[in-house]
């Protein structure tokens, strides 16, 4: 995404992006089970913050900088369809989500330079600048931007790195918890259901109240309801 608006703004500046795997946008690839749910269809700012039950300061600034909108604008221009659910979730029409995949790699076409299989390791401020060091060598940039994922699939390359790269420039890192995660149910009955699917549940507790699909499995429940709680 970076990289590309950088082409996009059409800067002059030599852009080089590491990436541990073997190929570019391993994650986008599974998302929405091969779908890419790429971005949600709610316009009004309120509407969208209430959906996050936590952190909703510390996500408006790049929410507003860029707005669902222009995700859906931008796919537009570049020729790629896209499709509302009726939970707002929006997904290319195709539903492949290789037509995202394919669009950002026509965005950023010669303009960037890729390092596949080349992982950073370690970055320190140097005069106006930075050094990036590698595990295979070393580098001098102008600006560094992290652009890794948190820890979740970790097949994929997602690991901790980020949170360790933003450490070592003298970032601190809040109390990391779990996200996107099924949940563990001790009701035996709900168990000897496995398999059944609601594509509107209500989940309670606390005050918290959020409705959507939900899945009963071997082990409790899962789907985006419990995703979302």
């Amino acid at each position: 995404m970076v990289a590309a608006t950088l082409c996009e703004k059409h800067t002059d500046a030599t852009i080089i992006v590491f990436e541990k795997n073997k190929e570019l946008w391993t994650k986008v690839r599974i998302s929405g089970g091969g779908r890419c749910n790429v971005t949600t269809w709610f316009f009004k700012k309120q509407d969208l913050q209430h959906k996050y039950t936590r952190w909703r300061g510390f996500l408006s600034h790049a929410m507003w900088q860029f707005w669902p909108r222009k995700m859906q604008s931008r796919c537009s221009e570049h020729g790629v369809e896209l499709t509302c659910e009726d939970d707002m979730r929006v997904f290319p029409s195709s539903n492949k989500s290789t037509d995202i995949v394919d669009m950002f790699m026509n965005i950023i076409g010669q303009g960037v330079s890729v390092h596949f299989n080349e992982a950073a390791v370690w970055i320190k401020k140097h005069g106006t600048g930075f050094v990036l060091s590698t595990d295979k060598d070393s580098y001098e940039f102008d600006v560094i931007v992290i652009t890794t994922w948190w820890n979740a699939y970790a097949h994929t390359g997602s690991t901790w790195d980020g949170y360790d790269l933003a450490k070592q420039l003298g970032h601190s890192i809040t109390t990391l918890w779990p996200s996107l995660n099924s949940f563990l149910i001790e009701e035996e009955r709900i168990k000897e259901c496995s398999g059944i699917s609601f594509q509107r549940a209500w989940l309670r507790s606390e005050g918290i109240q959020i409705a959507g699909p939900l899945l009963l499995t071997h082990f409790g429940i899962s789907w985006p309801v419990t995703f979302t709680y």
